[in-house]
């Protein structure tokens, strides 16, 4: 989430749940900014994506492996076509837009 918050000064990291097991972390983050800086992709959207000013949120899960008290893997699962969405870069934006505008996702 590094990357998010260079591209969106005014960022917001929150973890909402978190499981922990004896070598396997996993945790359930929501992530919100501004985005101001360039972006390789959005999701379904190849990049580059230039800045477009506006606010997205993002909602991910991370799961983390650890090994000799280190974290040695970390996959991430977040939802990019709300973010592309978000954005403003995906063709269904409008359609999908007023459903996600209207809370009812």
């Amino acid at each position: 989430m590094r990357l998010c918050s260079r591209r969106s000064p005014d960022s917001d990291f929150e973890v909402l749940r978190t499981i922990a097991g004896e070598v396997v972390v996993v945790q359930e983050w929501r992530f919100s900014g501004r985005h101001t800086g360039p972006l390789l992709s959005a999701g379904p959207v190849p990049g580059p994506v230039a800045p477009t000013g506006r606010q997205v949120r993002l909602r991910g899960v991370s799961i983390y492996e650890a090994a000799g008290g280190k974290i040695v893997r970390e996959t991430m699962y977040l939802d990019n076509a709300t973010w592309a969405v978000e954005l403003g870069v995906t063709p269904w934006r409008r359609r999908l837009g007023r459903v996600m505008r209207s809370g009812s996702w």
